[in-house]
């Protein structure tokens, strides 16, 4: 009987020390999926870090990355935005860029490039392409006569620890990045902007606490109105 009971037990702990090497096993495994992935997210953008110098600018001295080019639809211009790196792994940017802090243009016929800005001054907080006519409704045939008529972008002061309550101002850059125009200063910040048709975009901001309303001309790039929202009576 107590023969019996030692070879009982000693395949039980035969067992358990399988199982305890099969857990082992698969624990290792599940780690080095995870240093892989952590690996591909550290090199995913290898390829910028290597760029050092990039139209006069250099990268390495600013601590600074491009990103890669978007088609300007319906131009012949490509954009990419020069950004520090992400802070945060949980960022959602598939390049791991933080805030453009410029935009470089490039010409696909000419195969010359330039920067939006002489220098990285500035935080792009947002830009939003406008097009010939809204983006509403569109079927194939309207899809496929949109082109870029401009950029409307929301700009602050750079600063290394951004405080809430920065001024900010609004502009409109021209497609092929080479004329800047400027909406309004100033700014605690932007609401949204709604392209009413060819003509008209406007543009919802709020200034020292009170939502106002900008009128923009895209086609001439100029301010037809500014003032805040009002309710009929």
């Amino acid at each position: 009987m107590t023969n019996k009971t030692e070879r009982f037990f000693t395949w039980v702990w035969r067992v358990n020390a399988l199982i305890l090497l099969a857990i082992a096993i698969f624990a290792l495994i599940g780690v080095g999926v995870i240093a892989y992935d952590i690996g591909m997210f550290a090199n995913r953008d290898r390829p910028q870090s290597q760029v050092a110098e990039v139209a006069g600018t250099d990268l390495i001295a600013e601590e600074l990355k491009l990103g890669s080019f978007s088609v300007i639809s319906g131009t012949d211009y490509l954009y990419a935005e020069l950004a520090a790196p992400s802070r945060y792994i949980g960022s959602g940017s598939s390049d791991g860029l933080g805030t453009a802090r410029n935009l470089l243009f490039f010409d696909t016929k000419s195969k010359k490039a330039h920067w939006l800005f002489e220098n990285t001054d500035s935080d792009i907080l947002s830009w939003r392409m406008v097009y010939n006519e809204p983006r509403r409704n569109m079927t194939d045939e309207k899809e496929s006569r949109l082109y870029a008529i401009g950029m409307i972008l929301q700009l602050a002061e750079h600063e290394e620890e951004p405080s809430a309550d920065r001024s900010r101002s609004l502009v409109f850059v021209s497609p092929d990045g080479k004329g800047v125009s400027p909406l309004v200063d100033s700014i605690d910040s932007q609401l949204g902007q709604y392209h009413t048709d060819s003509e008209t975009v406007l543009i919802f901001y709020v200034r020292d606490g009170s939502m106002n309303v900008l009128d923009v001309d895209p086609i001439n790039a100029v301010v037809r109105s500014d003032s805040p929202l009002s309710v009929e009576d």
